[in-house]
């Protein structure tokens, strides 16, 4: 599985890429805040991390559906940042995972 993550902070590097090796996915990680404009960058992947700096809306969620993307996940608190109404048409499930640290 090949995953995007967004808006990566130099000091997230080593624990991204620990846990990329840990799962065995690929994981490409770059510190720009997603936007339609650099959707591109997830050209490929199944999956985008985001961190919840930009907004996800329609139109940048339906680039990157086209793209390849299926899931989405947020290391954020809140999602106010997400239209959950055109993540998953016409249904969505969310989950909180609680933090490791």
């Amino acid at each position: 599985m090949k995953i995007f993550a967004c808006e990566v902070r130099k000091d997230e590097l080593a624990a991204f890429a620990e846990a990329a090796a840990a799962y065995q996915v690929e994981l490409t990680a770059g510190s720009l805040v997603p936007t339609v404009k650099n959707a591109g960058l997830v050209s490929g992947c199944s999956g985008m991390i985001i961190l919840g700096q930009g907004r996800i809306d329609r139109s940048l969620l339906e680039i990157c559906r086209s793209l390849g993307v299926r899931y989405l996940s947020a290391r954020t608190i809140g999602s106010n940042h997400i239209d959950f109404d055109a993540a998953n048409p016409p249904h969505h499930q969310s989950i909180e995972l609680p933090s490791p640290r």
